[in-house]
């Protein structure tokens, strides 16, 4: 009986060690799991935190651009935009900043700051005249990945209608729109895209390159007329002539325009809501205040006998019908239908900087906001496209 006691007694030490053991290895894992799920949910409030942050910076830049002017770029993966009219304006920049790089960056760095700063200088709309000092301005995100990296790269740009990359474009996607040069000479120094085809163009000297159907897939801009008589200078709500020069800024007319000889456009626009005729408009300038567009027609542009220098941007949504017409263009000419230039002599020259300055209020103009942030050696990304009510 005493060794049954004993057995009992010694049997009853190894239970007790063995539960201490389990309860101190239990006692671990419960710390260790506990723990673990501390980091846990302190990592996704810490990366919920940075998606908040890097939505927040892209929520507002998006506001900024929707509600901006005129927008633009000097260098790559930044954006410039205004705000505001005439003596509201205020003209800004969104930038990446690291203080071992300088401007215009090389984004030789890993990570940079998003900043935006005001712009000063800016010499009428052009806002590539901007200066800024680099590193200054209010910071919107941290720890942003270079534009140049490998595998996340961010991006900041903007790019035109593609119809503004052409001295003369016609034509709508799968519409069938041709241009066409009908017993006509001169030269043409830049590209032209047709949604159909280029036509009798051996008169022509043509230094650039020529985008036909199957070639060319660019989408024609539409243009915001409202817009414009928002902003104009001078509304009109019936037909008008010029007879004579008109004032410079923005002419908004609610119908067809009629232009006669000898009328210098200087500084000014001409937007109509119909039609644009040059009816022997000999001795005729056109020279708009940048980068607002020269002559726009909400239907068609017309002339017969014309003569003279139209600077910048020519736009119909219709058909554009030079016929007899001696002109010269120095931007680019874009129509909706059909360009039909017929006994004239014709010199255009491509205007490269509406590539980085679109002119105002042309829809199709798309702003890539895509930005990675790396925290921990996790990358975060927020992304969006923009279009600006251009």
């Amino acid at each position: 009986m005493k060794k049954m006691r004993g057995a009992n007694h010694a049997f009853t030490i190894i239970e007790l060690m063995m539960t201490i053991v389990l309860f101190v290895i239990l006692t671990v894992v419960s710390i260790f799991l506990f723990r673990t799920i501390l980091l846990s949910w302190s990592s996704q409030e810490t990366r919920a935190g940075i998606d908040i942050d890097i939505d927040f910076a892209v929520e507002n830049m998006v506001r900024d651009l929707r509600e901006a002017q005129i927008v633009g770029f000097a260098n790559a993966d930044e954006i410039r935009f205004t705000q505001g009219l005439n003596d509201d304006t205020n003209n800004y920049i969104y930038y990446l900043y690291d203080s071992s790089d300088s401007y215009p960056p090389d984004f030789d760095q890993d990570t940079y700051q998003l900043r935006k700063a005001g712009l000063t200088g800016v010499s009428g709309r052009d806002l590539s005249t901007g200066t800024f000092t680099y590193g200054e301005g209010d910071i919107i995100t941290t720890d942003v990945i270079s534009p140049n990296d490998a595998d996340d790269p961010s991006d900041l740009s903007f790019r035109v209608p593609e119809a503004f990359y052409y001295v003369l474009h016609a034509g709508n996607l799968y519409t069938g729109d041709d241009i066409t040069f009908q017993g006509s000479s001169g030269t043409i120094t830049g590209d032209l895209s047709a949604s159909d085809k280029v036509s009798q163009e051996s008169g022509m000297t043509i230094n650039g390159t020529i985008y036909e159907m199957g070639d060319s897939n660019t989408t024609l801009p539409i243009v915001g007329l409202s817009y414009y008589g928002s902003i104009a200078d001078y509304s009109y709500t019936t037909n008008q002539t010029f007879s004579a020069d008109p004032a410079a800024g923005i002419h908004y007319i609610d119908g067809n325009v009629t232009i006669t000889s000898n009328v210098t456009i200087d500084n000014a626009t001409i937007i109509a809501t119909e039609g644009i005729t040059l009816r022997n408009a000999t001795g005729l300038t056109v020279s708009p205040a940048y980068p607002y567009p020269a002559l726009v027609a909400g239907s068609s542009i017309n002339a017969s006998g014309a003569e003279g220098t139209i600077n910048g941007l020519v736009y119909a949504a219709g058909n554009v019908d030079l016929d007899q017409a001696n002109i010269i263009l120095n931007g680019t000419m874009v129509a909706g239908g059909t360009i039909t230039m017929t006994d004239g002599t014709f010199t255009c020259t491509y205007d490269s900087d509406i590539q980085s300055v679109s002119p105002p209020y042309f829809y199709y103009s798309t702003i890539t906001l895509d930005l990675c942030v790396e925290s921990d050696d996790e990358k975060i990304e927020s992304s969006t496209k923009v279009r600006p009510r251009l």
